[in-house]
């Protein structure tokens, strides 16, 4: 009996120390997950910044690229003014190239240019996929009537059989009634 309790202090022992063990593991990985939780925390609040300055940001060049192109507009009146009031213009290209306004308007008219492309391409896959899907349509229809001509076909030829045999059976019975006629004339 003695033995048996120094085997059950041993065992208890030995399960208070991986109890201990489990006890640190768990406040260790409790640590880490509230560390990550944290970490999860500032990034998602960083990434709320980054969307708040990307918004500026757009409000920014919006404003930026409107009033460039209103510059540019400027510019390109005030040329057509100084045409019209016969002073040679070469000279107010040239100063504009000199100067690097003709490349900024430039920028204006490349982007506009840029943004008009991808707007026809965007409009030209629209219309590719509108296609696609009416012709899938299409498909789906034409499969759907050949379905049903051969269902029509089926039945017809399944009625044609019972038809037939009804037809037979009629022409018989006709037969039979013209032939009692007959041999009762």
């Amino acid at each position: 009996d003695g033995h048996s309790d120094s085997a059950i202090a041993q065992d208890l022992a030995q399960a208070k120390e991986q109890v201990g063990a489990l006890e640190a593991k768990i406040g260790k990985l409790e640590g880490q997950l509230q560390r990550s939780k944290d970490d999860q925390e500032q990034v998602k609040q960083e990434n709320e910044d980054l969307k708040q300055a990307l918004e500026q940001m757009k409000v920014v060049k919006e404003v930026l690229e409107k009033s460039m192109s209103e510059l540019r507009e400027k510019f390109m009146e005030m040329r057509a003014k100084l045409e019209e009031k016969g002073v040679d213009v070469s000279v107010f290209d040239e100063t504009l190239a000199e100067t690097g306004i003709a490349a900024m308007i430039n920028k204006v008219e490349v982007f506009e240019r840029l943004y008009q492309q991808a707007f026809e391409r965007k409009a030209c896959r629209e219309e590719k996929r509108r296609q696609r899907i009416k012709e899938r349509q299409k498909k789906i229809q034409a499969e759907q009537s050949e379905k049903d001509a051969r269902r029509k076909s089926r039945a017809v030829a399944s009625l044609g059989v019972e038809g037939a045999v009804k037809a037979e059976a009629s022409e018989g019975e006709s037969s039979i009634s013209g032939s009692e006629t007959s041999d009762d004339l």
